[in-house]
């Protein structure tokens, strides 16, 4: 085979680019570390360091989050220490005020510690941290407790009964962290307030009013009920003929009452509002149904209301004499709505599950609204049910929200202490008792609060170790792809240098002869 000059140069100079090529990739990985800097160097490299990089970018934004709540929980753990000891030293004060050889100059220097206690307790459930109120449940922009002198515990809360949560990298959520009443001041009962009978409508109430629960905490349940109203006959009364009589029986739902009324002999002709006077009258003039019940023309249909004051519902009868008819024929159902009638109600549906009535659930109607109790502590969702074409019948159960309700561990320190020292203020050191129960109950709260928040931050610590460990083999493995054998490196780079001299030597003695170049 014949070897031309060019032949060689080409060869020469072919060699002499690979050589640089390699001394370049070699100078790269020293000063870099890396071997993979692009697709190019290694397409199946580079896959695997965009696999690696993604885990530990998602890695990196988990241990990120966890580490801040992680920071979080224990800034909370520090402070329901401290709210402990200072419940802890409040009962003790209460008990040197329980002690009866105290005179009035030691029970106002107790009751001025007490006070200095209760705002130290204010300011502890006040506590912020990175710019959020630790205690106020998701509205954790503003302070959860202020001090109210119109409120019974001298101070309200005003956060909400919600909880953040975050998510674990297994994708499982998890509650980390709890609202100041469950805290600081978990009622034992709740109270509704605006309760409102329905009595706006014109037809039957169909589908009826009503009111659904549903429980969480140390209960999982959910109970509806629905309630009866007011009614309102299907059609207008007929033509009255002169003498006629119309009767309507009443019977409550207990059996307490069962009473008829009749109304005069009417003239003839009378309209649906004059018959609801006469009936109205009728009503009136009977000692055991007056106040209780009020009929009225209700677009020409006669529309009966029953009064809360009642308590119970009732069903109802009626007659006419004669060919009369006032639609209210068929009979029907009737209710006030009264906080007695919810809570009949819903106590009947507690009856019905066993998870409620083991926890001794109860709605007991107290000054015209519904209270809530049981011997567990919970969290009840109530919403109220008016389904029939808005504006709907104006019916409130006075429960509708989210309300926290304490059992046998519940405890409003604020509300002890405020009692505790309203009672020094009036000597009434006999009730001092409840207040040192109280107390103790409050210490049982938080020690609780402080359980759970100590499991909490259990789980984001093992969490973020075995996120250290898998972030450990994500770089062993971002490594395994992309970085550069740095011994291997610099061997290359001294062998590629040596070549690159080799070649431009040779090429430097290369001398073409005439031969050569006619070739």
């Amino acid at each position: 085979m014949r070897v031309t000059f060019l032949t060689q140069s080409r060869e020469l100079l072919f060699h002499l680019r690979q050589t640089q090529a390699r001394k370049a990739q070699a100078s790269i990985e020293i000063s870099s570390g890396l071997r993979v800097t692009k697709p190019s160097d290694s397409p199946s490299d580079a896959a695997g360091v965009v696999r690696a990089t993604s885990e530990l970018n998602r890695l990196a934004q988990f241990s990120d989050n966890l580490g801040a709540t992680q920071s979080e929980l224990r800034i909370v753990d520090g402070v329901l220490s401290e709210a402990s000891l200072v419940i802890t030293r409040a009962l003790s004060l209460a008990t040197q005020a329980a002690n009866t050889l105290n005179g009035p100059e030691s029970l106002g220097l107790i009751r001025q510690d007490l006070e200095g206690i209760l705002r130290h307790l204010v300011l502890i459930g006040n506590t912020s941290y990175a710019d959020r109120f630790l205690f106020s449940g998701t509205l954790n922009q503003d302070p959860p407790f202020a001090f109210d002198g119109n409120s019974p515990d001298g101070v309200v809360y005003t956060g909400n009964s919600a909880s953040r949560a975050i998510t674990f990298p297994d994708g499982r959520p998890a509650q980390v962290s709890l609202p100041g009443n469950a805290v600081f001041a978990r009622p034992d009962q709740f109270t509704g307030v605006g309760r409102t009978a329905g009595t706006v409508g014109s037809v039957i109430p169909s589908p009826p009013v009503g009111i659904g629960v549903a429980f969480s905490g140390d209960i999982n349940a959910v109970i509806s009920a629905d309630l009866d109203g007011f009614f309102v006959a299907a059609g207008p009364p007929s033509a009255a003929a002169g003498g006629e009589t119309i009767t309507v029986n009443f019977e409550s739902n207990d059996g307490a009452i069962s009473e008829s009324i009749t109304t005069v002999p009417l003239a003839g002709g009378e309209s649906a509002a004059q018959i609801a006077g006469l009936l109205n009258a009728a009503i009136s003039a009977h000692a055991g149904l007056a106040g209780g019940f009020t009929f009225s023309d209700e677009g020409g249909n006669l529309k009966l209301v029953q009064s809360d004051t009642l308590g119970v519902g009732f069903t109802f009868t009626s007659s006419a004499s004669g060919g009369l008819t006032t639609g209210l024929e068929p009979g029907g159902t009737t209710g006030g709505q009264s906080a007695e009638e919810i809570a009949a109600a819903l106590n009947a549906q507690v009856a019905l599950n066993e998870q409620l009535s083991s926890a001794r659930i109860a709605f007991v109607a107290v000054g015209g609204e519904v209270q809530v109790d049981g011997d567990v502590d919970f969290e009840f969702t109530a919403v109220d049910f008016d389904r029939n074409t808005p504006p709907g019948t104006g019916f409130q159960s006075g429960l509708a929200g989210t309300h926290l309700v304490g059992g046998a561990r519940s405890a409003n320190v604020f509300a002890v202490l405020r009692q505790l020292i309203d009672d020094l203020d009036n000597g009434a050191t006999e009730n001092i008792g409840a207040g040192i129960q109280g107390l103790r109950r409050a210490v049982n709260q938080i020690g609780a609060a402080q359980g759970f928040y100590g499991n909490t931050l259990s789980q984001i610590d093992a969490t973020l170790d075995n996120l250290n460990r898998f972030t450990i083999v994500n770089q062993q493995r971002l490594s395994a792809h992309q970085d550069a054998d740095l011994l291997q490196s610099i061997a290359d780079l001294t062998a590629s240098t040596s070549a690159e001299q080799f070649a431009l030597q040779v090429a430097s003695r290369q001398q073409p002869t005439l031969l050569d170049l006619l070739a």
